[in-house]
């Protein structure tokens, strides 16, 4: 079912946002297992592509879905990699918003913000425009 309607839906990403969200809730009430369910959810995302903002849209209604039935959409290690990716992009960003306030980075500063936690990362980011030194950042 998911190639057929990938063929018809090709240039309606629209309605092929409606049709893929369709397809996977269904199978929640299907009897597959959770596995089961997580592996066709793969298949269909890879057949039925979506541009990055309609995929972002149907992510948010899965969680939101599996959230009112009480199912985890994510494994515990889909959920520490999604962890480690937002960690590293909010690394990169403060070590480049540093960089454009107070030039060249010293590496035990690279280093530091790369090995931050998000808390910590937030706590920084958050000084940048206010701090007068680099120091002042990390106080």
């Amino acid at each position: 079912m998911a190639y057929l309607h990938a063929r018809q839906t090709r240039r309606r990403m629209d309605e092929r946002l409606t049709v893929k969200w369709l397809l996977i809730r269904n199978l929640y009430h299907g009897g597959f297992t959770r596995q089961q369910v997580i592996d066709l959810i793969h298949f269909i995302d890879w057949v039925l592509h979506l541009p990055k903002k309609l995929d972002f849209r149907l992510r948010e209604k899965i969680v939101a879905f599996e959230e009112s039935q009480k199912m985890p959409y994510m494994s515990s290690i889909e959920r520490i990699g999604l962890e480690t990716g937002l960690q590293q992009g909010q690394a990169a960003l403060l070590l480049q918003l540093l960089q454009e306030r107070f030039g060249l980075l010293p590496e035990p500063v690279q280093q530091q913000v790369t090995a931050a936690k998000i808390d910590e990362i937030k706590v920084w980011a958050s000084k940048i425009f206010k701090a007068d030194s680099l120091q002042a950042v990390f106080r």
